[in-house]
């Protein structure tokens, strides 16, 4: 029997490669739902070819003319979020790949594994804002599989020993295009979403090359693989070849290899516990790569790896903070209202500016990150004058 799969952001970079996957293996698959934000002309497309019933579009302007697009009769239009969420918990489904970009993702994710549901997740942004919370709600209900190739290498690293034999994870960052900059801290959006390995959407383009994506990434450790941050590392890698390496004990490093592919994320997430042979990635030639190269990270060039760390540490609400914030500083960056320089200082000023709150319920989460998203609209329209 076909597992029955609903991909949200289906438009997305990461929504056309689960496609590409899902493609390959049509037998093993059936979509039974598809959504995006705004790109609602490529939503119908990918609803016709795979013959989906249910499609949701976020943005209420791409709703309204999708509806009058000649091919709307064919599906059933959900719309916003409370259409994300239908999607989320509706029982045709039994994976749900949440490819949402940003903090518009969490609920999502929350409501997917309440239903008791597979999450394969991509939306970082869910564990870092909400991660114990999704922690003990995965004690009881659902499951959840890391899409993002570094913890999906932690994932398949970790199961060469058991989980009290760690001593340390180390997760690898390309460095993204600042990394073969000498000296300078500025790029203009177009060279900032310009990533020298993957490829991928602007927002996460973006905070791949501030590296505040790889600090999303140290938290969202945390909370996948149950370690403390001091034993969670950071290496550029710029060949982005490793994925990410598992310490033992022992002093032994197990890593997971492949050329930088996230369709093998996707792939082993879908299939889990299985793996199935791929003629769509490529099985990767040490002998054409010939040098792996790693670097600490220097921290003049990535101060927002620091800053994640110290936020992460005082946990509590102010994680969401920063994901609320970086939804709007980013965009900003991107329609060229605030230079590259300014955003990790525009991140940390909008956290400084909230309330901390040790244990927050979900409900004074989702409330910080409209506090936060607030507060980075002011200081960007006020013209804040910070730099790095």
């Amino acid at each position: 029997m076909r597992k029955r799969v609903a991909i949200l952001g289906s438009t997305g970079s990461i929504g056309i490669l689960t496609l590409d996957v899902i493609r390959e293996f049509r037998e093993r698959f059936e979509i039974k739902a598809l959504s995006a934000f705004k790109n609602y002309e490529l939503l119908l497309s990918q609803a016709e070819e795979f013959g989906v019933k249910r499609v949701c579009i976020v943005d209420r302007e791409s709703y309204e003319k999708a509806k009058t697009d000649r091919r709307a009769k064919k599906f059933e239009l959900l719309e916003g979020e409370n259409g994300i969420i239908e999607i989320a918990i509706d029982s045709e489904s039994e994976i749900i790949v949440n490819a949402i970009v940003g903090s518009g993702g969490l609920l999502a994710t929350i409501n997917a594994l309440e239903a008791g549901k597979r999450v394969c997740l991509a939306n970082k942004e869910s564990l870092v804002c909400a991660g114990k919370y999704i922690v003990e709600l995965l004690k009881k209900k659902g499951e959840l599989f890391p899409i993002d190739s570094e913890h999906s290498a932690v994932f398949q690293a970790m199961k060469a020993g058991k989980h009290s034999e760690l001593k340390r994870i180390i997760l690898t960052a390309s460095g993204g295009p600042l990394w073969q900059k000498k000296n300078e801290v500025e790029l203009s959006p177009d060279e900032a979403v310009n990533h020298p390995r993957w490829r991928m959407g602007k927002k996460i383009s973006v905070d791949s090359a501030t590296m505040l994506n790889k600090g999303f990434e140290l938290i969202e450790a945390h909370w996948l693989f149950g370690l403390p941050y001091e034993k969670i590392d950071v290496l550029i890698h710029p060949e982005s070849i490793v994925h990410s390496l598992v310490e033992f004990v022992d002093n032994s490093i197990i890593s997971q290899l492949s050329y930088p592919d996230m369709r093998i994320p996707i792939q082993y997430a879908l299939l889990y516990p299985e793996r199935l042979n791929s003629k769509i990635t490529s099985p990767l030639d040490l002998a054409t790569i010939r040098t792996l190269t790693f670097f600490e990270p220097p921290s003049d060039k990535y101060p927002s790896l620091q800053l994640s760390r110290e936020i992460a540490k005082k946990s509590g609400n102010l994680p969401a903070a920063l994901v609320g914030a970086d939804d709007i500083i980013v965009s900003a960056f991107l329609d060229g209202k605030i230079k590259f320089s300014q955003i990790v200082p525009l991140l940390k000023e909008v956290v400084q500016n909230i309330k901390f709150i040790d244990n927050p319920t979900l409900t004074e989460i989702l409330s910080t990150i409209e506090n936060a998203k607030n507060i980075a609209r002011k200081l960007i329209s006020s013209g804040f004058e910070g730099v790095q």
